[in-house]
């Protein structure tokens, strides 16, 4: 599933438009450094969407089922039950 479907989903899940907007990395770090992350935090979050990009999440498995005895929600049921309260003013 890629980001644009991921906003695409919470998007009719929270009833309001949510976009992924691909930032390059240096305008990313960038960023994080001057909203006053720490130099590692940021670096190490670059890493993980490094990872992500390169298709570490490709593949399913049935840890969710495994970690918890639960089978996984699909992501839009999940953003729903967590975030529409926040968004109901």
């Amino acid at each position: 599933m890629t980001f644009t479907e991921v906003a695409r989903r919470l998007s009719t899940a929270l009833g309001r438009t949510v976009e992924y907007l691909a930032v390059p990395d240096e305008a990313a770090l960038a960023g994080m450094l001057g909203a006053g992350l720490p130099p590692w935090l940021a670096k190490g979050v670059m890493g993980i969407f490094q990872m992500l990009r390169e298709g570490i999440t490709a593949d399913t498995t049935d840890s969710v089922r495994q970690l918890t005895g639960h089978d996984p929600r699909p992501v839009a049921d999940f953003a729903h039950d967590l975030m529409a309260p926040l968004l109901t003013r």
